[in-house]
This record gives structure tokens, C-alpha cells and sequence, in this order.
């Protein structure tokens, strides 16, 4: 015999081949129910002279047997005793019809879900056809919006494909709406059509068992017998969609774990190129130095940046920011990133043709803002800034916007700006992710003020990105 447990923390099954049985909170109980509202030692299962009797033990709350106030009394397969949140019934094991099921349950459990493929749902079907002894079982899933059939099989243990089903999907459909599981014995119930399909498969009955927790349904049939569920068989089946809702949970739990690791690694590959596309080495002597830093509001970013000696003693450098976060945005940021550094013209020239880009993948769906640059040694400076945040001009203007964002509008403009650098002069180019979290005027300029202010933010509501561009013909 077996002890169904339902409660806050679940559902279970308990062997029942100890007398007496203690229930109660305490760990020395054989059935431990960790519960405020459970007494130390709440209540006890008794054989006596062939039968079974619950007796409460001066419990706070008490015990109730098919919803009746009791302080002993004698219990068969089928009743249901409460104490506290807790649902408790007896049931026969049989230990033929779930031996199968069991073993690989309990192997899957012991290596951690790795046995989570079609082997396991085989045997919950064997299992319910064996425990029925139906000609036929079919175990069907919910998956998003559809209703799939995952596994199928007759008495033999042969697989069976969806065309052999050949049951009124309303049916199938209708049984996953319920709780219960239920028969229909066509042969005796004359108030149901059978159908042409039931007819011509032969069929005298079929049972189906819901697995609400899983979104799932067990549906067998017979050629040769009518459904019996009276209590012990009803009882058998509840324990049968215990163990197979049990399987499932265990299998999926362990798919969407292997999903999260797959996602974790192509994340983890993803962060280490966005790695590499930033600059593996800065400027630190001669006319020009700088240092740049990205903080990802996820694990991958939406902002990227740039620095790049040019020929004629030049530098160019930029700093750009996709609207929207995670992949998407990272991915489309180093699109637009090689596509920026890897263009020939002029800057207005390249910036129209990133935002025609743009355009033909997005179709205005997301944008980019964007300022880039080149820097002579003489201090001339010629950007664009197409909507981005104007970069901080230590020792001049902040450099405004000569456009609108990227990706907008097929006829947008852009200007470039001339500026003259003097020596020490410095830039600071950023996102608006750094402007989200401090205020352009409390912001650090120097370069130790700028490291801790960057350090401070462990999980911005944007990304970050700064780039610090050092100017000194000397």
C-alpha cells in the first residue's frame, strides 16, 4: 500500500508497510509534513484485526475523514483524511503495473534528468497500459498553443504513430480541460455516438487521465473490455498520473535547464566577441591617448565603440548606441560598427549609408544613435553626430547633434562640424546609459573620478559606454 500526499509543497507517494504510522512535523514522524499548521505529532495510522484506522493525537487543528470531524476512525482505499493543508489517501501499489516506470524515473532522478528523452514517456504509456490493461495508450502534451501527441504504444510495447489514434480530437481536447480521470464504455453507455471511428476500430471502451500539472492527458482504449474505475482502479490511476506528472516535471525541468546552459554559452560566446571588437590595445603616448569602458545592462550590450589610427598621422573614433537591449541590439551594434570603420568617403557620406542600412534590415523598427570622428594632429577635429548625446569638451563646447538617429526616415540629413583642439583638451564620449544613471553634471571628469563612477555601476538600467579621447600636440 501507498500514502497520496497532497499539499502546499506538492504531491507524493509514500510507501505504507510500517503500523504504527506517525504523521506529524517532528522528523522523527515516518510521514514529515513541514507545516506550521501540522502538529509535532498530529495524527498515526493503526492495523488492527485486518483494517485500517487514523487516530488523531490531541492535534491543535484536528483530522477529518471525508470531510467529517474525527478523532479515530477506520479508513479504506478512497477516503480522504485532512489534516491541516494536507490531502492524504490510501492506495494499492502494484508493483507490476509501475515497476518500469519507476526504475527509469528513479535512474533519471539519480543522474539529474539526463534520461529526460522519449524512453521516459514510453514508459508512462507502458505503465497506464499495463496498470489498465488497455490494447492502446497515447500520451499527449501542450506545447504553447497546440496539443502534440509525444508518445504512443500498444499492450506489446510496439510504438504506435499519430494515424492510429484515429479518436475525435474534441475529445482529447475536452479531457485536458478536466481534473478527473473518466471513461466512456461505448457499449453500455448508449447516450454517447460512438462515431464512425469507434465503430470501426472496435473499440468498447477508453479511459482518460488528465496531468493537469503537466498540461498533459493519457488517453488508452480497449478492444476487449470495458473501463472499470471503481475506487481501487480510480485510485491506481490517480497514483499512475502522480508518477507520470512526476516524469514530465523531472523531463522538462531538466530541458529548460539544458536550454539555460545552451543560452548561457552562446551568451558567453557572444560577450567574448563583443570583447574583441573593442579595442584590444588604446593609444598611451604621443598627441593622442585613450581608454574606453562598456557595462552591459545584460549579459551582452547595445552600445559599442571604437578607435583607429588612419594614414596621415590621423585618428578616427566613435561611439554608437542601438535602441533596445540584449542580442538583437548587440548583434545590430556590431553590424554597424564594422560597417562604420570599414567605409571609404567622407563622414557624411558614411553615415548616410549606415542609416540606408539601417533602414533596409529595420524598416524603422529600431534605431542608432551615433557620433563619430577624425582627429588631425593639428588639432583639427571634423564629426557627425547623428542624435547622440553631445560628448563632454573639456576646454571648448559640448559637440551638439548635426542630424537625427539612424534608421528613421529614408531622407534624413547630416552635417559635419569643424573644431579646432587645443592642446589638453579633452573628450568624453558616452551613452545615454552613463547620462540615465549620473547627471552629466555630477559626472566625473577625470580619469581616476570617471574608473569609480563606472566601478559604482553594477547593473545599470542601460548600457554604459564610455570612450576618453586625450588631445596634446606637445
Amino acid at each position: 500500500m501507498i500514502l497520496l500526499v497532497e499539499g502546499p509543497d506538492g504531491e507524493r507517494q509514500v510507501p505504507l508497510d510500517t503500523f504504527p504510522f506517525e504523521i506529524g512535523r517532528q522528523p522523527e514522524n515516518h510521514l514529515v509534513l513541514a507545516d506550521a499548521r501540522v502538529s509535532r505529532h498530529h495524527a498515526r495510522l493503526l492495523a488492527e484485526d485486518g483494517r485500517i484506522f487514523v487516530e488523531d493525537r490531541n492535534s491543535r487543528l484536528g483530522i477529518s475523514v471525508n470531510g467529517q470531524s474525527a478523532k479515530r476512525a477506520a479508513v479504506a482505499q478512497g477516503d480522504l483524511i485532512e489534516l491541516g493543508p494536507y490531502r492524504l489517501r490510501i492506495a494499492m501499489r502494484r508493483a507490476d503495473g509501475f515497476a518500469r516506470l519507476r526504475e527509469i524515473l528513479e535512474v533519471a532522478r539519480a543522474m539529474d534528468g539526463t534520461l529526460a528523452t522519449p524512453k521516459l514517456l514510453e514508459a508512462i504509456v507502458d505503465a497506464a497500459v499495463r496498470v489498465t490493461e488497455s490494447d492502446r495508450g497515447f500520451l499527449f502534451l501542450r506545447r504553447e498553443e497546440r496539443v502534440e501527441m509525444a508518445a504512443a504504444r500498444d499492450a506489446g510495447g510496439a510504438p504506435l504513430n499519430e494515424t492510429c489514434l484515429r479518436v475525435p480530437r474534441k475529445l482529447v481536447e475536452e479531457a485536458l480541460s478536466r481534473r478527473e480521470a473518466f471513461a466512456i464504455n461505448f457499449d453500455a453507455d448508449r447516450e454517447i455516438d460512438p462515431g464512425q471511428t469507434v465503430m470501426l476500430l472496435e473499440l468498447r471502451s477508453s479511459v482518460f487521465v488528465p496531468l493537469p500539472r503537466a498540461g498533459g492527458l493519457l488517453y488508452l482504449d480497449s478492444r476487449s473490455a470495458g473501463a472499470d474505475l471503481a475506487a481501487g482502479n480510480r485510485e491506481l490511476l490517480e497514483t499512475l498520473a502522480l508518477e507520470a506528472s512526476a516524469v514530465l516535471e523531472s523531463a522538462r525541468g531538466f530541458e529548460e535547464s539544458e536550454r539555460r546552459r545552451k543560452l548561457e554559452d552562446e551568451l558567453t560566446l557572444a560577450r567574448e566577441v563583443q570583447r574583441n571588437l573593442q579595442p584590444r590595445e588604446y593609444p598611451r603616448e604621443g598627441w593622442l591617448k585613450a581608454w574606453g569602458a562598456s557595462i552591459p545592462s545584460r549579459q551582452i550590450a547595445g552600445d559599442s565603440f571604437d578607435i583607429r589610427a588612419l594614414p596621415g598621422d590621423r585618428w578616427a573614433f566613435g561611439i554608437l548606441d542601438v535602441s533596445g537591449k540584449g542580442a538583437g541590439a548587440a548583434l545590430l551594434a556590431a553590424l554597424l560598427q564594422g560597417a562604420l570603420f570599414m567605409a571609404s568617403g567622407t563622414l557624411v557620406e558614411t553615415v548616410a549609408r549606415l542609416n540606408r542600412f539601417l533602414l533596409d534590415r529595420q524598416q524603422g523598427e529600431q534605431y542608432a544613435t551615433l557620433f563619430v570622428a577624425t582627429l588631425h594632429k593639428d588639432g583639427t577635429l571634423r564629426y557627425v553626430n547623428a542624435g547622440h548625446p553631445p560628448p563632454i569638451h573639456l576646454g571648448g563646447k559640448p559637440l551638439a547633434a548635426t542630424g537625427m538617429p539612424l534608421g528613421l526616415i529614408e531622407s534624413g540629413e547630416w552635417e559635419m562640424e569643424t573644431v579646432r583642439l587645443a592642446p589638453r583638451d579633452r573628450l568624453i564620449l558616452y551613452s545615454d546609459g552613463l547620462s540615465d544613471a549620473i547627471p552629466a553634471a555630477k559626472l566625473p571628469t577625470d580619469d581616476e573620478g570617471l574608473h569609480a563612477a563606472l566601478a559604482a555601476l553594477n547593473e545599470p538600467e542601460d548600457d554604459v559606454t564610455v570612450l576618453v579621447i586625450d588631445y596634446d600636440s606637445a
